[in-house]
């Protein structure tokens, strides 16, 4: 993205989601964030799915959109290509609750495009060290439990994460899960991205239909106030940008992978993988998203 002259393409008032639409990239809280654009930016999503399994959930995204008569655009990758849509955005968004690597907090500081939205501190951990500012994403979206009812929550909450230890052989006690959910509700608010679809929906609707839900969601989440203006823009994208094309260039990268071939070359590894101890780190209880673990529409 960096080898081209960003000021070639006119800059629509777009805030760009450039990803394929599966369930992880949780497009119900880009689709929040749109309720708060400062600009009245337009939000726009690049591509569908290319699995089955995440289809069904990307189109009843478009169809709940269109009921609740909201400006937005799916599939723009499809008519356009990624450089020009990139380039011709105003800001780019992330709303992932699941990365690998974690491209996207690192590719569009090189085409001086601000990124907002949501961090993974897991992920991005590395790349703060390595000297990018991303102390401007959020890490939670806070909704009142209220909206969506204590008991219903432990309900959903404890059924998918139960089917899920059993699908592993794992087992956990009805009074782990109770105790671990108090534990992470205990300020009578719930992570906008633990939530499913079904669930995220019903928010989105009441902020839609009343000001009044949609300022008592600002009031929990101060960043929504004025989502996508900082005044620090210009110098957190060039520091970012130097930052990225230092550490994350093609020749760092290649000199990074050499270095560790090295040393598995020169060393002989031997590793034990303890299967319930790798579940546990990836079933945080604090942090047990029905959006990433549970099968859509139960």
């Amino acid at each position: 993205l960096s080898g081209e002259d960003p000021g070639e393409l006119p800059v629509r008032n777009v805030a760009l989601y450039p990803v394929r639409a599966i369930r992880r990239k949780n497009i119900g809280e880009a689709i929040l964030l749109s309720r708060f654009f400062a600009g009245a930016e337009r939000l726009t999503v690049t591509l569908p799915p290319n699995s089955p399994a995440d289809m069904k959930s990307y189109e009843n995204w478009k169809s709940f959109a269109r009921d609740e008569h909201l400006d937005m655009e799916f599939g723009a990758g499809l008519k356009s290509g990624f450089q020009n849509l990139v380039r011709s955005s105003k800001f780019v968004i992330t709303t992932s609750i699941s990365e690998g690597f974690g491209f996207s907090f690192l590719e569009f500081w090189t085409a001086r495009k601000m990124l907002w939205g949501r961090g993974l501190p897991d992920i991005s951990r590395d790349f703060e060290k390595s000297g990018l500012q991303l102390d401007h994403l959020y890490s939670r979206l806070r909704v009142p439990v209220t909206w969506i009812g204590k008991r219903r929550l432990l309900e959903k909450w404890g059924t998918c994460l139960s089917a899920i230890c059993r699908k592993f052989e794992f087992f956990i006690s009805e009074s782990e899960i109770e105790a671990s959910f108090e534990k992470a509700f205990s300020d009578e608010t719930v992570d906008f991205g633990l939530l499913d679809e079904t669930l995220q929906k019903e928010v989105l609707s009441r902020i839609v239909a009343d000001r009044r839900d949609k300022k008592t969601l600002a009031g929990l989440n101060p960043f929504l106030s004025d989502f996508g203006v900082s005044a620090r823009e210009h110098m957190i994208i060039e520091a970012n940008r130097r930052a990225v094309l230092k550490n994350y260039s093609r020749n760092a990268c290649r000199r990074r992978l050499r270095d560790i071939y090295a040393r598995v070359v020169e060393a002989p590894v031997r590793h034990r993988i303890d299967k319930k101890v790798l579940l546990q780190l990836h079933l945080n209880l604090e942090n047990f998203s029905l959006l990433k673990w549970g099968d859509y529409g139960l």
